[in-house]
Formats: structure tokens, C-alpha cells, sequence
């Protein structure tokens, strides 16, 4: 595997933050046996265990994002473009928004207000899918239209641009 900045030149990686995301499909990661063409993209989550995951954008605009588990099953959320408003809409009501995507405690009913929460029980997703919080935030944060707090505990997510749609566009 060439070096990062090889490899960056090359055009085969970009750099995002503290992470590379792979835009082919050479992956090392079993996952990437499962990923059949190149319009995904790879990236890992910004928690202190970094998860991967890979994402792309279809011609309606929905976000789609595919993720491994330890049991080795693979799963695919598929996020509507009107479900990506609501969600953008939320992150323009506040200001710092925590992650909030805790298994438990979304379980439980004793989660925090944020991201997670929001996805259970206002777009009431499943509390797996609940837990695309950070994955949403990293594609956001990636695409310019997000910043985060740079933490690997308390992770935060502020909104930085509303043109959310024109950003996505980029990787349709």
C-alpha cells in the first residue's frame, strides 16, 4: 500500500481529519469483498474505537451507508432525501448537538438529547440504526456541511452550511 501522501497524489484517498477515506474498492477490510463497484466511499467513525463504514449518495439523493458488524453481518441503511432535511433541520434548531447514539440508553428511554435520540424517537428509526448518528456526522463533517468538537468522548456536531443538498450532489 503506497504511503499517504503517495497515495493521496494519486488520487485514491482523500483526507479527512484524522482518517483516510478510500475512494475504490481495494480495501483491506473484509467488507470491501461485499462492495461492488467504486461509487463507494470508505470511512470510520470518529469514537475512540473507530468503526468502518462505507457510504454513497444515489441519483434521488439519498444517503445510503453500509456497515459491518462483529458477527460479519453486513447491513445497508438507505436515508431518504426528506429524512436528511429533517435531519439538517434539527441540527439548524441548535447549536452543539451531542452524538447520543448509546445502545443502552436508547433502549432504556435515558438517553441524552441529540443526534441519536432524534433519529429513535422523532424519525423512529430502530435504535441500530439510531447508531448512524456518528456515521451521519462523519459524512457531514467530511462534506463541509458539519464541523465536530475534535473529541473521541462527548463528540459534538454543529451545523456549519445549509446548502447540505448542493454538498451531497458532489458524490451522486
Amino acid at each position: 500500500m503506497p504511503n499517504q501522501t503517495e497515495a493521496i497524489n494519486e488520487g485514491k484517498y482523500i483526507k479527512q481529519q484524522d482518517s483516510i477515506i478510500i475512494k475504490d474498492n481495494k480495501s483491506s477490510n473484509d467488507i470491501s469483498d461485499s462492495i461492488d463497484n467504486n461509487d463507494w466511499i470508505h470511512s470510520n467513525t470518529l469514537g475512540g474505537k473507530a468503526k468502518a463504514f462505507w457510504w454513497k449518495v444515489d441519483r434521488e439523493g439519498s444517503l445510503i451507508i453500509k456497515r459491518k458488524f462483529k458477527s460479519d453481518s453486513i447491513t445497508q441503511k438507505k436515508i431518504s432525501k426528506m429524512e436528511l432535511e429533517q435531519i439538517n433541520n434539527y441540527m439548524k434548531q441548535k447549536d452543539w448537538v451531542d452524538l447520543a447514539n448509546s445502545v443502552d440508553k436508547l433502549s432504556n428511554g435515558t438517553e441524552k438529547e441529540g443526534l441519536g435520540k432524534f433519529l429513535y424517537n422523532d424519525l423512529g428509526w430502530k435504535v441500530i440504526d439510531a447508531q448512524l448518528a456518528s456515521h451521519i456526522g462523519v459524512i457531514f463533517t467530511f462534506i463541509d456541511c458539519w464541523e465536530y468538537n475534535r473529541r473521541k468522548r462527548g463528540i459534538q456536531f454543529k451545523l456549519k452550511r445549509f446548502d447540505w443538498e448542493h454538498l451531497l450532489e458532489d458524490y451522486i
